[in-house]
């Protein structure tokens, strides 16, 4: 993925200019045809696309090209960092955005009900640690055991739908 900000981006009212995007196709054109994706994982790691054998990173890459084609992965958010200033920020992430949903749909299918609540506290809890630089900190440590033991069972495949910024899940 990758982020934008400052200039006129720190100006909430102004909205972010085409050039701004390198990722990622405009979701608001006339879209014709669908993108099908099925995305495989193995203990929570994601291992095929459309049944072809791939890296974590390799994932990511094909996901950036077709998700990003779809106009799938952008986002707009106003950052509270930890020193107190709000930051505005563009975010292209289509590859993360498409193994996320995936994945997240993956563990409603193979979590406990009460495991899978507790786990997304984990995440978001996890996702803080990091964005506030405490990627050494021993809580972060211990929330990652957690989540591996979690992920024991998290195996299978999920097929979406990428089409006009959007990501449907349909099995």
């Amino acid at each position: 993925g990758r982020a934008v900000e400052t200039g006129f981006l720190e100006h909430l009212w102004n909205a972010p200019t085409k050039d701004v995007y390198a990722y990622t196709e405009d979701p608001t054109l006339n879209w014709s045809t669908p993108d099908e994706v099925i995305v495989g994982f193995e203990r929570g790691v994601p291992v095929t696309i459309d049944g072809k054998r791939v890296s974590v990173l390799g994932a990511i890459e094909e996901l950036n090209t077709r998700a990003g084609a779809q106009g799938v992965g952008r986002l707009d958010v106003v950052e509270d960092r930890l020193v107190g200033i709000k930051s505005r920020e563009i975010y292209e992430a289509p590859g993360a955005m498409v193994l996320i949903t995936a994945h997240t749909e993956l563990e409603h299918v193979t979590l406990e009900r009460e495991l899978g609540r507790f786990k997304r506290h984990t995440d978001q809890r996890w996702a803080e640690l990091v964005y506030d630089g405490l990627w050494y900190s021993p809580l972060k440590e211990a929330l990652e055991s957690f989540v591996a033991k979690t992920q024991e069972h998290v195996t299978g495949e999920v097929r979406m739908v990428l089409h006009g910024g959007h990501i449907a899940v349909n099995g």
